[in-house]
């Protein structure tokens, strides 16, 4: 006989996960890498972008936690880019000239968003792509890193500015999953609904920022899942029945259908 255990991701209104670890020290505070080589992501999963390395003995500064992972401001040698259609250029320095500018991962809309700019801030650009600027990691910008690999080393930043505070992990949770919520709703509408039962599987390489996982239906089809990275990362290598939206027409041409997931049930 099976089991399930329902996971509601849209309209229920109710969380999903809760964190079962809460923060052991104040945010921000001063971090020290205890590892080598120690790799630091565009988001908190082993599946977004790396954007730098660390080495043993590197300072960082820790602004928030997500599960096992710390968010920091992002060393000095971090790959990030930006939109070169939002920068004004004199030399190697440039001036930010529209609101709300997204930092990325690499060039490219496709990769993840690392940070934010808006009007009147100024970059130090060091090189150039088609379309996009690298520019030199400024404050406003973030990565993560694995929790094991940062020791607690003071409450007492660096000299400079301060980094921006962030929500906490429950708060940030609780407005991705509205962010989300309105994106797949607006998805959804006029959209064919599916249900597909099948194991969980992270990708090895995401399809886009925001697709990480699959499915193998019990008739062998893949389907790749859009849906919360904090929820989702929890069921993969289980058996799951999922139910959404089916994408029509293939807009990102991807090599298998997208389901926008409203509801996710463990199969026990």
């Amino acid at each position: 006989m099976q089991r399930f255990f329902i996971y509601p991701i849209l309209s229920a209104a109710v969380i999903l996960i809760q964190s079962p670890v809460f923060a052991q020290h104040s945010f921000p505070f001063l971090g020290e890498i205890t590892e080598n080589d120690v790799i630091v992501r565009a988001g908190q999963n082993q599946n977004f972008e790396q954007v730098s390395r660390l080495d043993k003995g590197s300072g960082v500064v820790v602004v928030a936690k997500s599960y096992s992972w710390y968010k920091i401001q992002l060393p000095a040698d971090a790959q990030i880019f930006i939109s070169d259609k939002y920068i004004e250029r004199k030399g190697k320095q440039g001036l930010v000239t529209a609101k709300d500018v997204n930092v990325r991962a690499g060039a490219d809309i496709n990769f993840s968003i690392v940070g934010q700019l808006t009007q009147g801030d100024t970059v130090t650009i060091l090189d150039t792509k088609p379309g996009w600027y690298k520019i030199a990691p400024v404050e406003q910008s973030y990565g993560w890193v694995k929790e094991e690999f940062v020791a607690f080393k003071s409450n007492t930043l660096p000299p400079g500015n301060p980094p921006e505070v962030v929500p906490q992990p429950k708060e940030e949770k609780a407005a991705e999953e509205k962010r989300v919520e309105e994106k797949v709703d607006k998805k959804a509408e006029g959209k064919a609904l599916i249900t597909i039962e099948g194991e969980l599987a992270a990708l090895k390489q995401p399809v886009s920022s925001d697709i990480h996982y699959q499915v193998l239906s019990k008739d062998k089809s893949v389907y790749l899942i859009r849906g919360l990275t904090f929820v989702l990362d929890d069921l993969v290598g289980l058996n799951v029945r999922i139910e959404g939206s089916l994408e029509e027409g293939n807009p990102a041409q991807t090599p298998s259908p997208v389901v926008n997931v409203s509801k996710i049930q463990l199969i026990l």
